[in-house]
Protein backbone atom coordinates (compact mmCIF):
# COMPACT_ATOMS: atom_id res chain seq x y z
CA UNK A 1 0.00 0.00 0.00
CA UNK A 2 1.72 3.09 -0.91
CA UNK A 3 2.39 5.48 1.39
CA UNK A 4 0.29 8.59 0.91
CA UNK A 5 -2.63 5.73 2.40
CA UNK A 6 -0.61 5.05 5.30
CA UNK A 7 -0.13 8.69 6.22
CA UNK A 8 -3.72 9.05 5.70
CA UNK A 9 -4.78 5.93 7.97
CA UNK A 10 -2.70 7.58 10.91
CA UNK A 11 -4.93 11.43 10.05
CA UNK A 12 -7.74 9.76 10.20
CA UNK A 13 -7.53 7.75 13.58
CA UNK A 14 -5.75 11.08 14.95
CA UNK A 15 -8.77 12.88 13.97
CA UNK A 16 -11.01 10.12 15.40
CA UNK A 17 -9.29 11.02 18.90
CA UNK A 18 -9.91 14.66 18.78
CA UNK A 19 -13.23 14.25 18.13
CA UNK A 20 -13.96 11.99 21.11
CA UNK A 21 -12.10 14.06 23.26
CA UNK A 22 -13.84 17.64 22.25
CA UNK A 23 -17.15 15.88 22.78
CA UNK A 24 -19.77 15.88 20.46
CA UNK A 25 -22.27 17.79 19.22
CA UNK A 26 -26.61 18.62 19.69
CA UNK A 27 -29.23 16.85 17.51
CA UNK A 28 -31.02 18.98 15.26
CA UNK A 29 -35.07 18.71 16.24
CA UNK A 30 -35.70 19.31 12.37
CA UNK A 31 -33.05 16.49 11.16
CA UNK A 32 -34.76 14.01 14.37
CA UNK A 33 -38.49 14.66 12.77
CA UNK A 34 -36.84 13.85 9.40
CA UNK A 35 -35.10 10.30 10.43
CA UNK A 36 -36.11 7.82 8.29
CA UNK A 37 -36.77 3.78 9.45
CA UNK A 38 -33.52 1.77 10.31
CA UNK A 39 -31.60 0.88 7.65
CA UNK A 40 -30.26 -2.88 8.31
CA UNK A 41 -27.11 -4.10 7.17
CA UNK A 42 -26.04 -0.69 6.29
CA UNK A 43 -22.74 1.41 8.50
CA UNK A 44 -21.49 4.42 8.92
CA UNK A 45 -18.19 6.12 10.06
CA UNK A 46 -18.51 10.04 10.62
CA UNK A 47 -17.86 12.46 13.15
CA UNK A 48 -21.16 11.79 16.15
CA UNK A 49 -21.80 16.00 15.73
CA UNK A 50 -22.23 15.08 12.07
CA UNK A 51 -24.68 11.94 12.29
CA UNK A 52 -28.14 14.17 12.11
CA UNK A 53 -27.13 15.46 8.97
CA UNK A 54 -25.93 12.55 7.30
CA UNK A 55 -29.38 11.05 8.30
CA UNK A 56 -31.20 13.44 6.89
CA UNK A 57 -28.78 14.13 3.55
CA UNK A 58 -28.38 10.51 2.96
CA UNK A 59 -32.02 9.65 3.85
CA UNK A 60 -30.00 6.57 5.90
CA UNK A 61 -30.43 6.12 9.23
CA UNK A 62 -27.56 3.35 9.58
CA UNK A 63 -27.43 0.37 11.84
CA UNK A 64 -23.86 0.25 12.58
CA UNK A 65 -22.50 3.49 14.15
CA UNK A 66 -18.32 3.18 13.38
CA UNK A 67 -15.90 5.40 16.12
CA UNK A 68 -11.95 4.18 16.37
CA UNK A 69 -10.48 4.83 19.71
CA UNK A 70 -6.54 4.40 19.98
CA UNK A 71 -5.42 2.94 23.82
CA UNK A 72 -2.99 5.68 24.65
CA UNK A 73 -5.66 7.93 25.32
CA UNK A 74 -6.13 4.75 28.25
CA UNK A 75 -10.05 5.97 27.97
CA UNK A 76 -12.82 3.81 28.37
CA UNK A 77 -15.72 2.96 26.25
CA UNK A 78 -17.32 6.12 25.23
CA UNK A 79 -20.65 5.24 26.21
CA UNK A 80 -22.10 8.82 25.71
CA UNK A 81 -21.40 8.86 22.08
CA UNK A 82 -22.48 5.12 21.92
CA UNK A 83 -25.87 6.41 23.98
CA UNK A 84 -26.15 9.33 20.68
CA UNK A 85 -25.84 6.56 18.45
CA UNK A 86 -28.56 4.13 19.96
CA UNK A 87 -30.32 7.24 20.12
CA UNK A 88 -30.67 6.88 16.62
CA UNK A 89 -31.22 3.41 16.67
CA UNK A 90 -28.00 1.94 16.02
CA UNK A 91 -25.24 -0.67 17.65
CA UNK A 92 -21.38 1.09 18.15
CA UNK A 93 -19.09 -0.84 16.65
CA UNK A 94 -15.62 0.30 17.83
CA UNK A 95 -12.54 0.09 15.76
CA UNK A 96 -10.11 -0.73 19.01
CA UNK A 97 -6.24 0.16 18.00
CA UNK A 98 -3.42 -0.56 20.07
CA UNK A 99 -1.35 2.48 19.09
CA UNK A 100 -0.17 5.93 19.70
CA UNK A 101 -1.61 7.74 16.46
CA UNK A 102 0.91 10.64 17.09
CA UNK A 103 3.38 8.50 16.75
CA UNK A 104 5.33 6.66 14.45
CA UNK A 105 3.64 4.94 11.83
CA UNK A 106 5.40 1.75 11.71
CA UNK A 107 7.46 1.39 14.98
CA UNK A 108 5.77 2.03 18.37
CA UNK A 109 7.89 -0.45 20.61
CA UNK A 110 5.73 0.11 23.45
CA UNK A 111 2.73 -1.35 21.59
CA UNK A 112 4.17 -4.48 20.06
CA UNK A 113 1.84 -6.99 19.71
CA UNK A 114 4.65 -9.74 21.96
CA UNK A 115 3.57 -6.94 24.84
CA UNK A 116 0.02 -7.35 24.46
CA UNK A 117 0.44 -11.49 24.59
CA UNK A 118 2.59 -11.13 27.25
CA UNK A 119 -0.26 -8.76 29.42
CA UNK A 120 1.95 -5.59 29.40
CA UNK A 121 -1.50 -3.82 29.03
CA UNK A 122 -3.87 -5.90 31.23
CA UNK A 123 -4.99 -2.93 33.75
CA UNK A 124 -6.16 -1.29 30.51
CA UNK A 125 -7.71 -4.28 28.63
CA UNK A 126 -9.48 -5.33 31.89
CA UNK A 127 -10.87 -1.66 32.84
CA UNK A 128 -12.01 -1.13 29.41
CA UNK A 129 -13.71 -4.58 29.38
CA UNK A 130 -15.67 -3.64 32.49
CA UNK A 131 -16.59 -0.58 30.68
CA UNK A 132 -18.54 -1.97 27.97
CA UNK A 133 -20.22 -4.39 30.48
CA UNK A 134 -21.40 -1.50 32.10
CA UNK A 135 -22.87 -0.40 29.42
CA UNK A 136 -24.88 -3.29 28.77
CA UNK A 137 -25.89 -2.86 25.01
CA UNK A 138 -24.65 -4.74 22.45
CA UNK A 139 -21.13 -3.44 21.20
CA UNK A 140 -18.62 -4.84 18.53
CA UNK A 141 -15.20 -4.33 19.03
CA UNK A 142 -12.89 -4.70 15.66
CA UNK A 143 -9.78 -5.07 17.28
CA UNK A 144 -6.29 -4.65 15.49
CA UNK A 145 -7.28 -4.60 11.83
CA UNK A 146 -6.10 -4.51 9.31
CA UNK A 147 -3.05 -6.01 10.74
CA UNK A 148 -1.78 -7.95 6.81
CA UNK A 149 -0.80 -3.94 6.46
CA UNK A 150 2.15 -2.28 7.06
CA UNK A 151 1.05 0.84 8.42
CA UNK A 152 -0.01 -0.05 12.11
CA UNK A 153 2.26 -1.06 14.59
CA UNK A 154 0.38 -4.23 15.31
CA UNK A 155 0.77 -4.83 11.47
CA UNK A 156 3.73 -6.55 9.42
CA UNK A 157 5.99 -3.72 11.52
CA UNK A 158 7.28 -2.92 14.64
CA UNK A 159 9.08 -6.48 15.00
CA UNK A 160 5.36 -8.53 14.84
CA UNK A 161 4.77 -11.97 13.56
CA UNK A 162 1.46 -13.66 12.60
CA UNK A 163 1.77 -16.00 15.71
CA UNK A 164 1.80 -13.01 18.14
CA UNK A 165 -1.03 -11.16 16.46
CA UNK A 166 -2.76 -14.49 17.20
CA UNK A 167 -1.49 -14.78 20.79
CA UNK A 168 -2.58 -10.97 21.46
CA UNK A 169 -6.26 -11.52 20.05
CA UNK A 170 -6.25 -14.46 22.33
CA UNK A 171 -5.61 -13.03 25.38
CA UNK A 172 -7.68 -9.63 24.91
CA UNK A 173 -10.04 -11.93 24.10
CA UNK A 174 -9.66 -14.37 27.18
CA UNK A 175 -9.26 -10.89 29.52
CA UNK A 176 -13.07 -10.06 28.11
CA UNK A 177 -14.28 -13.70 29.32
CA UNK A 178 -12.37 -12.84 32.90
CA UNK A 179 -14.28 -9.85 33.27
CA UNK A 180 -17.37 -12.13 32.21
CA UNK A 181 -18.56 -9.42 29.60
CA UNK A 182 -21.47 -11.15 27.34
CA UNK A 183 -22.28 -7.97 25.10
CA UNK A 184 -19.28 -8.34 22.88
CA UNK A 185 -19.19 -8.96 19.06
CA UNK A 186 -15.34 -9.96 18.04
CA UNK A 187 -14.85 -8.56 14.37
CA UNK A 188 -11.41 -9.85 13.14
CA UNK A 189 -11.14 -7.66 10.23
CA UNK A 190 -8.04 -7.54 7.66
CA UNK A 191 -7.33 -5.21 4.61
CA UNK A 192 -8.42 -6.56 1.44
CA UNK A 193 -5.12 -8.18 -0.50
CA UNK A 194 -3.09 -5.95 -2.13
CA UNK A 195 0.50 -6.48 -4.01
CA UNK A 196 2.83 -8.17 -1.35
CA UNK A 197 0.21 -8.75 1.00
CA UNK A 198 0.72 -11.62 2.90
CA UNK A 199 -2.26 -14.40 3.20
CA UNK A 200 -4.55 -13.76 5.57
CA UNK A 201 -5.08 -17.49 7.09
CA UNK A 202 -2.08 -17.01 9.29
CA UNK A 203 -3.46 -14.26 11.23
CA UNK A 204 -6.57 -15.68 12.26
CA UNK A 205 -7.08 -16.62 15.39
CA UNK A 206 -9.34 -19.17 15.49
CA UNK A 207 -13.20 -19.77 15.30
CA UNK A 208 -13.82 -20.03 19.02
CA UNK A 209 -12.48 -16.07 19.94
CA UNK A 210 -13.78 -14.32 16.33
CA UNK A 211 -17.56 -14.15 16.34
CA UNK A 212 -17.59 -12.04 12.36
CA UNK A 213 -15.05 -11.26 9.89
CA UNK A 214 -14.91 -8.31 8.12
CA UNK A 215 -12.77 -6.25 5.34
CA UNK A 216 -11.47 -2.86 4.49
CA UNK A 217 -11.15 -1.65 0.94
CA UNK A 218 -11.23 1.06 -0.74
CA UNK A 219 -11.45 2.59 -4.60
CA UNK A 220 -8.71 5.23 -4.50
CA UNK A 221 -9.24 6.89 -7.32
CA UNK A 222 -6.86 7.30 -10.36
CA UNK A 223 -3.55 9.25 -9.14
CA UNK A 224 -0.03 8.88 -9.48
CA UNK A 225 0.19 5.62 -6.92
CA UNK A 226 -3.52 4.63 -7.40
CA UNK A 227 -5.92 3.31 -10.75
CA UNK A 228 -9.14 2.82 -10.41
CA UNK A 229 -10.69 -0.04 -9.51
CA UNK A 230 -14.07 -1.85 -9.40
CA UNK A 231 -15.92 -3.97 -6.76
CA UNK A 232 -14.49 -7.10 -7.94
CA UNK A 233 -11.24 -5.99 -8.73
CA UNK A 234 -10.77 -4.92 -4.94
CA UNK A 235 -12.80 -7.52 -3.13
CA UNK A 236 -13.42 -10.92 -5.06
CA UNK A 237 -9.77 -12.26 -4.07
CA UNK A 238 -10.59 -11.20 -0.24
CA UNK A 239 -13.81 -11.92 -0.07
CA UNK A 240 -12.96 -16.06 -1.32
CA UNK A 241 -10.22 -16.04 1.27
CA UNK A 242 -12.26 -15.14 4.02
CA UNK A 243 -14.82 -17.56 2.96
CA UNK A 244 -11.94 -20.43 2.73
CA UNK A 245 -11.16 -19.16 6.47
CA UNK A 246 -14.43 -18.41 7.96
CA UNK A 247 -16.72 -19.89 6.14
CA UNK A 248 -19.58 -20.02 9.19
CA UNK A 249 -18.82 -16.07 9.50
CA UNK A 250 -20.97 -13.81 8.88
CA UNK A 251 -18.85 -11.13 6.63
CA UNK A 252 -19.25 -7.15 6.92
CA UNK A 253 -17.34 -4.73 4.61
CA UNK A 254 -16.02 -3.01 7.40
CA UNK A 255 -14.58 0.37 5.64
CA UNK A 256 -15.47 1.04 2.18
CA UNK A 257 -15.45 3.75 0.12
CA UNK A 258 -15.08 5.23 -2.92
CA UNK A 259 -13.16 8.28 -4.76
CA UNK A 260 -14.36 10.05 -7.78
CA UNK A 261 -10.89 10.74 -9.58
CA UNK A 262 -10.93 9.11 -12.60
CA UNK A 263 -14.13 7.32 -12.78
CA UNK A 264 -18.13 7.34 -12.44
CA UNK A 265 -18.44 7.27 -8.77
CA UNK A 266 -22.43 7.56 -8.65
CA UNK A 267 -21.67 3.92 -10.92
CA UNK A 268 -19.58 2.67 -8.39
CA UNK A 269 -21.74 2.80 -5.44
CA UNK A 270 -24.73 1.44 -7.40
CA UNK A 271 -22.42 -1.34 -8.01
CA UNK A 272 -21.70 -1.81 -4.85
CA UNK A 273 -24.73 -2.10 -3.84
CA UNK A 274 -25.47 -4.85 -6.61
CA UNK A 275 -22.69 -6.87 -5.17
CA UNK A 276 -23.54 -7.07 -1.90
CA UNK A 277 -27.38 -7.87 -2.63
CA UNK A 278 -25.54 -10.70 -4.65
CA UNK A 279 -23.92 -12.28 -1.68
CA UNK A 280 -26.35 -13.39 0.62
CA UNK A 281 -22.87 -14.01 3.26
CA UNK A 282 -22.29 -10.47 3.62
CA UNK A 283 -24.20 -9.19 6.13
CA UNK A 284 -23.47 -5.37 5.81
CA UNK A 285 -21.06 -2.66 4.74
CA UNK A 286 -19.79 0.47 6.56
CA UNK A 287 -19.48 3.70 4.47
CA UNK A 288 -16.27 5.81 5.83
CA UNK A 289 -18.39 8.78 5.43
CA UNK A 290 -15.55 11.23 6.19
CA UNK A 291 -12.95 14.21 4.33
CA UNK A 292 -9.35 13.37 5.18
CA UNK A 293 -5.96 14.74 3.87
CA UNK A 294 -5.95 13.21 1.05
CA UNK A 295 -9.27 12.28 -0.30
CA UNK A 296 -12.68 13.46 0.56
CA UNK A 297 -15.12 10.36 1.14
CA UNK A 298 -18.27 12.03 1.95
CA UNK A 299 -21.41 11.25 0.20
CA UNK A 300 -22.84 14.42 0.54
CA UNK A 301 -19.71 16.02 -1.30
CA UNK A 302 -21.28 14.60 -4.78
CA UNK A 303 -24.93 15.33 -5.82
CA UNK A 304 -25.02 12.52 -8.06
CA UNK A 305 -23.33 10.37 -5.87
CA UNK A 306 -25.65 11.31 -2.76
CA UNK A 307 -28.77 10.68 -5.00
CA UNK A 308 -27.74 7.55 -6.27
CA UNK A 309 -27.03 6.07 -2.48
CA UNK A 310 -30.41 7.22 -1.17
CA UNK A 311 -32.05 5.47 -4.43
CA UNK A 312 -30.10 2.57 -3.18
CA UNK A 313 -30.17 2.35 0.40
CA UNK A 314 -33.83 2.70 -0.05
CA UNK A 315 -34.03 -0.57 -1.82
CA UNK A 316 -31.59 -1.99 0.54
CA UNK A 317 -29.16 -5.01 0.77
CA UNK A 318 -31.04 -7.76 0.13
CA UNK A 319 -32.41 -8.67 -3.33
Amino acid sequence: MPNVQACWKAAAALAAVVALTLGAGQTSAAAAARTPPVAKGIGVSVEIDKLPAFIARTGTRPEVYSVFAAWSLQKPFDARTADKARAQGMRTSVTWEPWDPRGDLHTQPKYTLERIAQGRFDGYVRAYARSVKRYRYPVTIRLAHEMNGQWYPWGTTNGNRPADYRAAWRHVHHLFRVEHVTNVTWEWAPNVLFYGSPALRSFYPGDRFVDQVGLSGYNWGRSSTTQWQSFAEIYDASLRSLRTIAPTKRVWLSEVASAGQGGDRAAWVADLFRQVRSRPYIAGLVWFNRRVPVRNWRLESDSRVLKEWRRQARRGLRP
